[in-house]
């Protein structure tokens, strides 16, 4: 994700010079060749291993602050108004390495002020040198404290280049590794006696069921309708996931028709281009603009006044404070899932609603009760996609073991 044009951008590997010199940084202009391009020592891109990108690779180049500008846009595989559609910039990779003598860097040889260097040819020939044919030149931020104004992040765009990706995935040399109890002969014996006798061994474990439902991206009003079963509930746990279809390039690349999370200048200095964009399409919850919501269950309200979630959902520049009362029921949601609620700075990017229903080592006799979870969408902004909601229920599930039979009580 540190090498996304669409994902926290200011994460990325920054642009440095196409000769690695400190005192002299060269620009990339529009018109010239280049075989090697320099990354800043930031972002954590100070060796080979913590370079974001591969040999092969694609890579181009985005200024987010220059993005609304149409005579120069900020994102260099974008013509400017009325160039010819081929006029851009990007480098495909053939060898990465680290940098460190008198001339590179801070000169000192020490490997502490080396760069990463990428050797680089124009994409889709043999051997010839990349040429810059944007409209604008690749200019180094020059110092950090400069600002934003003329640095370029550097990206990946071999997936968004490629007319089709098929990614695959394998794991090899899985190991199981599995506890086990070792009892005293004793205790075995007279556990053994007594279940003979008629007695039973209970055992009592955390378990999560799944209740789904899917809203269209059209629905202002949504009435979750949770038919629970389970006797012993702990909380629920409600996330809301975008139902819509992507391809393998879309989802990876996190394309243009992908969730927007947000567009915090923080993260992603506020470009057009530059915006932060989903990467977990279908697995994490998205607020999409949403309102409000309230459980109803047992005949009551709960809580009895509507949570807002207006400030929490909406994802445009630097927001307004946040909805605090959303992360008191989460919290607790969680610690009853016996999820430890460490942080909640990602709470765009893992949007759920929670919902303890009950507390410390209590639990809730969800059968025979109408459970419904209402959110409303009522925003100026509508929402943008349908979504399948995982409304999972932390309950406690038991094992009985009697002398001749072993059953399950959920």
């Amino acid at each position: 994700e540190t090498a996304l044009r669409n994902k926290r951008v200011t994460s990325n590997p920054v642009f440095h010079s196409l000769t690695g010199s400190n005192a002299s940084r060269t620009p990339w202009l529009s018109g010239s060749t280049t075989t090697s391009i320099y990354l800043e020592r930031t972002n954590g891109v100070v060796s080979v291993e913590t370079c974001p990108f591969n040999i092969g690779d694609t890579v181009a180049f985005v200024n987010a602050v220059q993005a609304t500008d149409v005579d120069a846009p900020g994102d260099s595989r974008v013509s400017a108004s009325g160039a010819a559609t081929t006029a851009i910039c990007s480098a495909e990779i053939t060898a990465i390495a680290y940098a460190d003598s008198a001339t590179v860097g801070g000169g000192s040889e020490n490997g502490t002020d080396g760069l990463v260097l990428l050797t680089v040819k124009k994409p889709g020939t043999v051997a010839d040198a990349a040429i810059n044919s944007w409209v604008s030149p690749i200019t180094p931020s020059v110092l950090p404290s400069v600002g934003s104004e003329n640095r370029f992040s550097v990206y990946s765009a071999g997936v968004d280049d490629s007319t089709s990706f098929n990614p695959t995935c394998s794991i090899d040399n899985v190991e199981l590794i599995v506890q086990k109890v070792e009892m005293p002969a004793g205790y075995v014996s007279k556990m053994n006696s007594m279940m003979k006798a008629g007695g039973a061994m209970n055992y009592d474990f955390l378990s999560f069921t799944n209740y789904k439902y899917s809203q269209l991206a059209s629905d202002r009003v949504v009435n979750i309708r949770l038919p629970i079963q389970n006797s012993r509930c702990k909380s629920i746990l409600a996330i809301p996931t975008d139902a819509t279809p992507y391809t393998a390039k879309q989802a990876i690349f996190s394309g243009d028709d992908v969730y927007t999370v947000n567009n915090l200048v923080r993260d992603t200095e506020g470009g057009n281009y530059a915006v932060n964009k989903s990467t977990r399409s279908g697995l994490v919850g998205i607020p999409d603009h949403a309102s409000n919501y309230q459980f109803i269950y047992n005949g009551k309200l709960n809580p009895n006044r509507k949570v807002p979630l207006d400030r929490v959902s909406v994802n445009d520049k630097d927001n307004t404070p946040l909805n605090q009362q959303l992360f008191v029921e989460n919290e607790k949601a969680l610690r009853m899932a016996n999820i430890d609620p460490l942080s909640f700075e990602k709470f765009q990017e893992n949007f759920f609603i929670g919902r303890a229903l009950s507390l410390s080592s209590g639990v809730y006799d969800g059968r025979g009760r109408d459970f419904s979870l209402q959110v409303e969408y009522q925003e100026a902004t509508a929402p943008t996609k349908a979504k399948l909601w995982n409304c999972y229920v932390a309950h406690l599930r038991r094992i009985v073991v009697r002398g001749d039979s072993i059953s399950l009580e959920v």
